[in-house]
């Protein structure tokens, strides 16, 4: 892990240059980055809202071309069948409906 500082607004007066506020960061970089790959190597838990949480098996989080990516095996075949019932209904009594209103004006 490498910390560069690039910029720096100021909102007060100070005589901390941009130079050497790169320095500190710099020095932060090492000590960061050592905290940062122990709590990677004993694991991270992100946290998953419901339904998703139980639609979700087999999770891994992992680097790849410097983003986060998580893997996991899908189980939407009832959510989704679910969603599917509900969306049949609906067309199939909006058909119903337009099919009676044209039967009334014949």
């Amino acid at each position: 892990m490498t910390l560069n500082m690039t910029d720096m607004d100021v909102y007060f007066q100070t005589g901390v240059t941009r130079e050497q506020m790169s320095v500190k960061v710099q020095a932060m970089s090492e000590p960061f980055s050592t905290v940062a790959n122990l709590a990677m190597s004993t694991g991270y838990g992100i946290k998953i809202q419901k339904p998703y949480n139980t639609e979700f098996s087999e999770t891994k989080l992992f680097n790849y071309d410097h983003f986060l990516m998580i893997e996991a095996n899908p189980h939407l075949q009832q959510r989704v069948s679910k969603h599917m019932d509900f969306v049949t209904k609906r067309v199939t009594n909006f058909v119903t409906n337009k099919y009676s209103e044209e039967q009334e004006d014949l």
